[in-house]
This record gives structure tokens, C-alpha cells and sequence, in this order.
């Protein structure tokens, strides 16, 4: 990491796609505050990506593979030795009764995984919005 990342925050994206994933990561390259970007494909390596780089926000994909990606966000906060991290979860659908489930964890909505520029322009003003309200907490 370089000087300007030490003040970054760190963001992981948590989804067993890997197109998924850039897709998600180019959105993020489009907010106006800078932010240092880690990715993680399952529990294992989020975990060991939160013990090197202690990411601020994670960016979790409901549906990961046989995973439930909110069994991983409740591991993530448990595991986690410092400040908890804060969590959104993203879908490609979103349900109501997912959307239940994920306000128990996050107070944030799940968002639409981007699919298109408006889509990644949208996500990414959606996590801008989160951090700079978070901050403020």
C-alpha cells in the first residue's frame, strides 16, 4: 500500500464470480473519493484478507456458490478483532424476505449487482453514500 491508500478505505468484494466481481470493481473505481479495493471469492479467503488488510466495508454477494452469504457476513463480524467491519449485500434479484434478513445484519439495502454503465454509475453513488454516511457515525 502506498501513502495515499494508508487513508483510503478498504473495501472487499466478496462473491464467488470472478465476472461478478470486476464488474462490482469497476463500478467502484467510478466514486469521487478514492478507495482501496481487495476481493475475496469465499469465507476462507475473506477471512484471510480481513487478518492482512482489516477492510472497512464488505461488499457481499448473497448467493455465494453453497454459501450463504449471510452466514459469511455473521462469520466476518464475528471473527473480526478490531472495529466490526460494516456490511452490504448485493443480488442479482433482490426478495423481500432477503431484504429481512440482511437489515438483521446491515442497515444498508441490498443492492442490484451492476450489470451496465448506469447500473455501475448507480452502485457506486449507492457505496459513496454509505461511507459517507458511515463516517459520520
Amino acid at each position: 500500500m502506498n501513502e495515499k491508500d494508508k487513508t483510503c478505505p478498504i473495501i472487499c468484494i466478496l462473491d464467488d464470480d470472478s465476472i461478478d466481481r470486476m464488474l462490482v470493481k469497476r463500478s467502484l473505481k467510478m466514486m469521487e473519493s478514492p478507495a482501496s479495493i481487495i476481493e475475496a471469492h469465499n469465507l476462507e479467503t475473506a477471512l484471510s484478507q480481513q487478518k492482512v488488510h482489516s477492510p472497512s466495508l464488505y461488499i457481499i454477494d448473497i448467493n455465494l456458490g453453497l454459501d450463504s452469504g449471510f452466514d459469511v457476513a455473521k462469520s466476518l463480524l464475528e471473527d473480526s478483532h478490531e472495529k466490526s467491519p460494516r456490511i452490504i449485500f448485493m443480488s442479482g434479484v433482490i426478495h423481500a424476505e432477503e431484504q429481512e434478513i440482511a437489515n438483521t445484519i446491515s442497515s444498508f439495502p441490498i443492492l442490484l449487482k451492476p450489470m451496465n454503465k448506469k447500473e455501475n454509475e448507480a452502485f457506486a453513488d449507492s457505496i459513496q453514500r454509505f461511507l459517507g454516511a458511515s463516517e459520520n457515525l
